[in-house]
């Protein structure tokens, strides 16, 4: 018996999306029992790829983007902890106006 559980990723749905256009546009029409036209099911499928094909680019680009910043942060961290000792003989090892 065939299972009936949706998809677990937007692939799979487009996947699923892909074969159900292809049965509305062979199979549809002989019953005439379609509830949406192939050609409105096919708007919405190409608006659904639009929008995660958009999705998956902005994710990417937070990637990216964190990525750099835990570069720079590492680099960061590594300058902090090599002049941490000069600057506490310079200003103390207390907060002061002149550490600000």
């Amino acid at each position: 018996m065939a299972s009936n559980s949706l998809p677990n990723n937007s692939n799979q749905l487009i996947q699923l999306g892909n074969n159900m256009l292809a049965g509305l546009n062979t199979l549809g029409p002989t019953p005439g029992i379609t509830q949406i036209s192939p050609a409105d099911f096919q708007e919405d499928l190409a608006a659904l790829t639009t929008a995660d094909d958009t999705f998956n680019a902005a994710r990417s680009a937070v990637h990216e983007a964190s990525e750099s910043v835990n570069v720079a942060m590492t680099g960061l961290d590594d300058w902090l902890s090599a002049v941490r000792g000069v600057l506490t003989g310079v200003f103390g090892p207390r907060w002061s106006t002149a550490w600000a």
